[in-house]
């Protein structure tokens, strides 16, 4: 499985819309308003949100597949 780190609120609103990864490592110093902003507009249901060693990590249900143009 992949993850991909966010080093900014900006990024991981990009990767977990964008659905990038499975995993997303949300590897900067999250604000409050941010964490449940994040939790709430961006994440699906099914989405789940755990506390990793140092940071918060966004497992995502589904991928995003992008289309074969």
């Amino acid at each position: 499985m992949s993850m991909l780190k966010a080093t900014n609120h900006n990024e991981a609103v990009k990767l977990v819309t964008l659905h990038a990864a499975h995993k997303i490592e949300l590897a900067y110093e999250i604000k409050t308003d941010e964490f449940f902003e994040l939790a709430t507009n961006c994440c699906s249901p099914g989405d789940k949100i755990m506390k990793g060693e140092e940071y918060f990590i966004i497992s995502l249900k589904g991928m995003y597949i992008p289309p074969n143009d």
